[in-house]
C-alpha cells in the first residue's frame, strides 16, 4: 500500500484456507479498495511464539474479497487498535515467497 507514493505499513492478519491466502485488515472496505488488483509485500513469523521459530515474506497481487463465515471464522479475534476501521478482506496470489526455519 502507498501513500503519497510512498510505502504503507499496514498490519495484517493471514488464515491459509482452501488454497488461497486470505489477509484481514483494519483499513475498512474503502481502504482495502486502494490495494485491490496492487502488489503487496507481506511478512509473518512467529517470533516470540510457541515451537520453533519460522518466517515467511510473500510478494504478489491483492484483490478485495468478500470470504464466507466458514473462512472469516478461521481467523482468530482482532484486536482493535484506536483508529481502526471495519476489517476488510484480501486474497493474496504470491508470485514470490521465501520461508525460513519451517520443518
Amino acid at each position: 500500500m502507498t501513500w503519497h507514493a510512498l510505502p504503507r505499513v499496514v498490519p495484517a492478519c493471514h488464515v491459509v484456507t482452501g488454497g488461497l491466502v486470505l489477509l484481514r485488515v483494519p483499513t475498512g472496505r474503502a481502504g482495502a479498495r486502494v490495494l485491490d488488483g496492487s502488489v503487496v509485500a507481506y511478512e509473518a513469523n512467529n517470533h516470540g511464539g510457541d515451537g520453533p521459530p519460522w518466517g515467511a515474506q510473500l510478494i504478489g497481487t491483492a484483490t478485495l474479497a468478500d470470504p464466507d463465515a466458514s473462512r472469516r471464522a478461521a481467523f482468530p479475534p482482532a484486536r482493535p487498535r484506536p483508529g481502526d476501521l471495519e476489517p476488510a478482506y484480501l486474497c493474496l496470489t504470491p508470485r514470490f515467497a521465501a520461508v525460513r526455519g519451517a520443518a
